[in-house]
């Protein structure tokens, strides 16, 4: 793929917004996406994406972790009304 921007250089990646493939002198890096350097729509809506996507990654790990408490407890309790069912 090449450079929607230059198109006799070889895409390195593309828009995280527009999805255009673009080379190395047409990019941005925001956080872990890449954007179009020449449009402002793009850098901001990638930006906004990036954002996004480190508070989910820091909310995530003690959302998992209270998920696998509650499963878990729950796993534990069918396994209790089961053995009390059994002596019934």
């Amino acid at each position: 793929m090449n450079c929607f921007y230059h198109p006799n250089k070889e895409a390195v990646g593309t828009c995280k917004n527009c999805g255009k493939g673009i080379c190395r002198d047409s990019m941005v890096e925001m956080g872990s996406f890449l954007a179009c350097r020449e449009n402002e729509e793009c850098k901001k809506r990638v930006g906004i994406a990036d954002g996004y996507a480190k508070r989910a990654y820091t909310m995530s790990y003690p959302t998992a972790k209270r998920a696998r408490i509650i499963l878990v407890f729950f796993v534990l309790l069918v396994i209790i009304a089961i053995f009390f069912l059994q002596r019934m």
